[in-house]
C-alpha cells in the first residue's frame, strides 16, 4: 500500500493585514517566494503597512521594490523615501543603496559628501559593498580628498 505524504506544517492563509507582524511576514513570504510563488504586487501591499508601522526590513524591501520596479512602477524618489528611515535605523542594505543614490543622484540631488558619510557608516557595520565603495571614494576623492592628494600633503608638510 502506498503511503501518502502529508505536509506537517502547511503554510496558513496569508496573514491578516490588520496585524503589523502578520503584514511583515506576509510581505516577506510574497517578496522572497517562501513556500509560495513570488508575487511582488502582493508583497508590496503587505510591506506598505509594515513599513508605515516602522518595520525596518519592510522599509528596505519597499524601497527596493520602488527602486527596481518590483510589483510597482519604478520610482526612485519613493525608493529614497523608504531607504532613509531604514538607513537611520542601521539597515546595511538601505545605507548602501542610499549612499549609491546620493553618489549617482538617483531620486535625489547628487551629494558626494553624504554618499561618503553613508559609505563610512555602512563600512563600520561590516558591509563589504560599503567597505569597497568607501575605498574607491578615498582613492578617487568622492566626497573627500583623494588619498594621493592627502599623501602629497604629508610629504610637503
Amino acid at each position: 500500500m502506498a503511503r501518502r505524504i502529508v505536509r506537517m506544517n502547511p503554510l496558513p492563509h496569508p496573514p491578516s493585514m490588520n496585524d503589523k507582524t502578520s503584514a511583515m511576514e506576509a510581505g516577506r513570504i510574497y517578496f522572497y517566494g517562501i513556500r509560495r510563488r513570488r508575487n511582488y504586487r502582493k508583497a508590496v501591499a503587505h510591506l506598505q503597512q509594515a513599513a508605515a508601522e516602522g518595520y525596518v526590513h519592510a522599509q528596505y524591501l519597499l524601497a527596493l521594490s520602488y527602486a527596481q520596479g518590483l510589483g510597482v512602477r519604478k520610482d526612485p524618489k519613493k525608493a529614497i523615501h523608504w531607504y532613509r528611515p531604514a538607513a537611520r535605523k542601521g539597515h546595511p542594505g538601505a545605507i548602501f543603496n542610499l549612499a549609491l543614490a546620493y553618489e549617482k543622484g538617483q531620486g535625489t540631488h547628487p551629494d558626494q559628501h553624504q554618499a561618503f558619510s553613508l559609505y563610512q557608516k555602512g563600512a563600520k557595520l561590516g558591509d563589504p559593498a560599503a567597505q569597497c565603495n568607501l575605498g574607491v571614494a578615498y582613492i578617487e576623492g568622492i566626497g573627500t580628498e583623494s588619498l594621493s592628494r592627502l599623501s602629497m600633503g604629508r610629504e610637503s608638510g
